[in-house]
């Protein structure tokens, strides 16, 4: 990989694509990103499937635990299948969704 392309200061700004494939490749920082560009819309989302049922948790549980589990699975390679940002929002979706049932 061409050194340009190796760290997410590196990539256009917003690469969520970018961001994926260096997850991928165990970069902590790329991961980061991810977070912040995702884990408010997690909690939100999560919010909404929780509301009004008796839970020990509450959003932020679901959306870490959420994000624990896919940013996992991409470095282990059980999520090599996707790479950008609509794909990303759907595996973070049904996961959360899932956890919060």
């Amino acid at each position: 990989m061409p050194p340009s392309e190796s760290r997410p200061d590196s990539l256009p700004e917003g690469s969520v694509t970018g961001w994926v494939r260096l997850t991928k490749q165990g970069d902590d920082e790329a991961a980061h990103k991810l977070w912040d560009r995702y884990f408010q819309q997690v909690v939100q989302l999560a919010g909404r499937r929780i509301f009004g049922s008796p839970a020990a948790f509450d959003a932020e549980d679901v959306a870490l635990s959420t994000f624990d589990g896919v940013i996992r699975a991409m470095r282990e390679e059980r999520l090599e299948t996707f790479a950008d940002r609509c794909e990303l929002w759907r595996i973070l979706r049904v996961n959360a969704v899932r956890r919060a049932a």
